[in-house]
């Protein structure tokens, strides 16, 4: 659980490194230490914070994406960290059921982007999860995880 939380706050500092903000450090340093919440709650705000100051227009150059949307990444950001509290909410037996907007929103830009030549390492295949099957579920099923 640890390395999931860490993962995700790697991500959040990762993020806001991408639009604009400081170095993200190390994926494999402890982010998160023994306040695990407040870790994530200060990459959170920081991140906000930078895309406040960035706002959501124009583009940005993104690696091997090459000069990409900015409300494309911002799409990427959020679908990233939706899934990831689906990781969390069912490694720690929670409801898996987060903001159902959130949750449309982050499924709209995975199934509008996240092609098969970009499953492998970070994405599995996707899983198959009915359309009967609660939002996050099948947002997970989207990522390669097994609801």
């Amino acid at each position: 659980m640890h390395a999931l939380v860490n993962h995700t706050v790697f991500d959040l500092r990762r993020f806001r490194q991408m639009i604009g903000g400081p170095d993200a450090g190390s994926p494999e340093a402890d982010l998160i230490g023994t306040d695990w919440k407040g870790a994530y709650d200060a990459a959170e705000q920081d991140l906000l914070a930078q895309c406040q100051q960035r706002g959501g227009q124009g583009s940005m150059q993104l690696g091997r994406l090459g000069e990409t949307p900015v409300s494309w990444a911002i799409g990427q950001h959020l679908a990233d960290i939706a899934c990831h509290g689906w990781d969390v909410a069912r490694a720690t037996g929670q409801q898996s059921e987060g903001d159902p907007e959130v949750g449309e929103v982050a499924l709209a830009w995975a199934r509008q982007s996240l092609k098969p030549e970009y499953r492998g390492q970070a994405f599995g295949a996707e899983v198959t999860v009915p359309d009967s099957a609660p939002l996050y579920d099948r947002l997970a099923g989207f990522f390669g995880r097994t609801p």
